[in-house]
């Protein structure tokens, strides 16, 4: 049986379309090709991936797609015309951090999570239950911030590849040094996001996802 989750639940979600989003990013910043490469991260993580074929990836998409909205839009919210490259990062990292420890998202992965888990049949609960009560409790949740590095990863990639002119003339060349040599801003987010990904969550990571983390792995050890 898939999750399934209410169109009021996943409205819950959503933040509304700004002229700002629409002005500063084009239709490349909505793509979700890469949830499955977050899937695949995930399932690389659980003893017991078979569990996610469970899960729909409708209300995931809907739910990256979310997310990825709010990263752009905290991201020009903290930025200028007047904003140096060190600010253009640093906004570019508090944007990830507000986003991934925002309540409004956590709340639905945990009710994806409890009704997943409410699906499968007692003898495979047990067995999961074997299997987590002798793993470590580093090595998971380095597995969950790996997987959630995955969706940093995307995010970063479609809002690179989705800005318009206008974006541009705003934030040159504090953005990307006109495109030349060193990269500015641009090119710093990408050297952090990068190195914090090929350490599959063991860090140092240059975005602060504590706080989540303890919260998903919580809502699996109660399970």
């Amino acid at each position: 049986m898939k999750i399934k989750l209410t169109e009021e639940q996943l409205n819950k979600i959503l933040v509304k379309e700004g002229n700002s989003i629409n002005e500063l990013f084009d239709e490349y910043l909505y793509l979700t090709a890469d949830l499955d490469d977050f899937l695949i991260t995930v399932r690389e993580n659980m003893k017991f991936p078979k569990m996610l074929d469970m899960v729909d990836k409708a209300p995931l998409e809907k739910l990256q797609k979310a997310m990825r909205k709010s990263v752009a839009d905290n991201f020009i919210k903290r930025i200028n015309k007047t904003s140096t490259e060190e600010e253009i990062v640093n906004a570019f990292i508090n944007a990830i951090n507000v986003t991934y420890n925002d309540d409004k998202f956590f709340n639905v992965i945990d009710a994806i999570l409890k009704y997943v888990w409410g699906q499968i049949k007692p003898a495979m609960k047990a067995l999961i239950n074997s299997g987590w009560s002798v793993a470590s409790k580093k090595t998971i949740k380095e597995g969950i911030k790996e997987s959630i590095g995955e969706l940093i990863f995307g995010d970063w990639v479609s809002i690179e590849n989705s800005l318009t002119p206008k974006f541009r003339s705003l934030f040159e060349p504090a953005w990307s040094n006109n495109r030349k040599d060193p990269w500015g801003a641009d090119g710093k987010i990408d050297d952090l996001i990068y190195r914090a990904f090929e350490t599959k969550g063991k860090g140092p990571l240059p975005y602060n996802i504590d706080g989540v983390t303890d919260k998903i792995y919580d809502t699996i050890d109660n399970l």
